[in-house]
């Protein structure tokens, strides 16, 4: 046994592709886990049960654990984060289209399309240590040309052995398979049959603050237009207003900068054309 440990320590200490020697060596060992900190807790166990008696001396054990520390350390993945989504926002419904809705229905909506890099993974990998489930996992950024993904995807997400070191990206080698990156090894595992493709999503949503108005019926020539503020979908009480127009007087309702032609109404639904929308759109990165 205490041949065993040695064997695997030194093994894992100086290249820690020496999981798959270890492997080859001792089948019954198909199992072993792929995290450092498990050997290195390994090596200690065997050094203090076995006491590496006809191995190495104290002196040298030291040494041994201070190459895998300084190892482990320089060792480390560098994960680049420089990837950028681009935001444009949008006001529905267009200016100059012609719209109808019922009571209670908003009739301005913000929203905004962002679009950025993602792997789209389109079967489920299961693998020794890792599960990477079908999804797309967002880009964290490229390094001369190659994209690392996000661990988590929309939906998706990779759900590693308890053994294995923690995951903290993916990426596609050159034989197109799914590769996860771990704190210690980029590309420390490698998967086919994922049928990975590498692509440019683009994905509709609300912003976070939204102004809209709301048609609340009509007394006669008497409308009634409701004014709410939303903020992450929560209304603010204190912007909330309700207001009438006289359309005998003008057709045209104007309100925060929003201006909107009122074609036809009764107590169902009104029919409208946008003038203006409550502000500019916008275009922008991050």
């Amino acid at each position: 046994m205490s041949h065993l440990c040695f064997k695997i320590g030194v093994i894992l200490i100086f290249n820690y592709s020496g999981v798959l020697v270890v492997r080859s060596l001792y089948p019954e060992l198909i199992v072993l886990p792929n995290s450092k900190l498990f050997y290195l807790a390994l090596i200690i166990f065997c050094f203090i049960k076995f006491n590496f008696k006809g191995y190495l001396s104290v002196k040298f054990f030291q040494i041994l654990i201070a190459v895998f520390l300084a190892y482990s350390v320089i060792g480390c993945t560098s994960i680049p984060t420089n990837a950028r989504t681009n935001v444009k926002e949008f006001s529905e419904p267009p200016i100059g289209e012609e719209t109808a809705v019922f009571i209670g229905d908003n009739m301005l909506y913000q929203g905004k399309i962002s679009t950025a890099n993602y792997l789209h993974v389109q079967k489920m990998i299961d693998g020794v240590a890792y599960d990477i489930h079908e999804g797309f996992y967002k880009a964290h950024g490229d390094k001369d040309g190659k994209f690392f993904y996000s661990i988590t995807g929309s939906p998706g997400a990779v759900i590693q052995n308890p053994f294995a070191d923690p995951a903290v990206t993916l990426s596609v080698n050159s034989d197109k398979e799914v590769c996860v990156s771990t704190p210690f090894v980029t590309e420390a595992a490698c998967y086919e049959g994922g049928t990975p493709e590498e692509v440019t999503r683009s994905i509709n949503s609300s912003q976070d603050f939204q102004q809209t108005l709301i048609y609340s019926g009509n007394t006669g020539k008497i409308i009634n237009i409701s004014y709410r503020e939303f903020t992450g979908g929560m209304a603010r009480d204190a912007f909330s207003n309700n207001v009438e127009y006289d359309m005998s007087k003008s057709n045209i309702i104007r309100y925060k900068g929003a201006e909107i032609e009122v074609l036809d109404y009764d107590n169902r639904s009104i029919k409208f054309r946008v003038i203006k929308q409550f502000k500019p759109t916008m275009e922008y990165s991050y």
